[in-house]
């Protein structure tokens, strides 16, 4: 019995967003990954595989149930979990409308933080509602070689950068299988049969 006449909320467990393209999924991807599950104690991410990137200037190369597929071979970690909501869906994918669907889909996590690379950042206040982002959430910003980092987007105590903690690119690994060169070092070995049985990015 309840004396105090408060009931017992149930206390949230804080997971991150990671919205990507993923055009290969890679090991830099999972460095990313370990380091927020470890260094900031997040207890789930949430990983999105894009399904049309509106602010991507060029369309990814493997279809969105390539890359989905692909997340789904290369992660292990039990702190992840993969979401396919963008990927079903026909229209542009607003990161606004995905965190709104995982409120409402995943009720025993408080998402804190969005994590996305140094060049999304400095373009967040082209983001759908972005005003609404920047108020909700705290940003783990990746901050990549050559990418001057715009800290004026909003307070510093909700910006937690990671310096580039794998150099791989996925621009990279497309260009290595172009020109025949091995690509064991990027990416697991699932994902490399994967990408050989389906022929991508030849």
């Amino acid at each position: 019995m309840n004396l105090s006449g408060k009931s017992k909320e149930k206390k949230l467990q804080t997971s991150a967003f990671y919205g990507g393209t993923f055009d290969p999924l890679h090991n830099g991807h999972l460095s990313i990954i370990k380091n927020i599950t470890e260094s900031l104690l997040v207890r789930k991410v949430f990983l999105v595989p894009t399904g049309n990137p509106y602010m991507k200037r060029f369309s990814p190369i493997a279809t969105p149930f390539q890359r989905l597929a692909m997340c789904r071979i290369g992660i292990t970690n039990k702190k992840v979990q993969i979401i396919d909501y963008e990927v079903n869906r026909p229209n542009p994918s607003y990161t606004i409308k995905t965190l709104d669907f995982l409120k409402k889909t995943q009720k025993n996590f408080s998402i804190k933080y969005i994590v996305l690379g140094s060049d999304a950042f400095n373009e967040l206040h082209l983001w759908k509602d972005y005003i609404q982002l920047i108020k909700s959430y705290h940003f783990i910003v990746i901050n990549r070689i050559g990418n001057k980092l715009n800290k004026n987007q909003l307070n510093n105590k909700k910006v937690h950068i990671i310096e580039k903690l794998d150099d791989t690119n996925s621009s990279q690994i497309r260009n290595a299988i172009r020109l025949k060169k091995p690509i064991n070092k990027f990416v697991s070995k699932e994902i490399e049969k994967y990408i050989t049985k389906t022929n991508l990015y030849q």
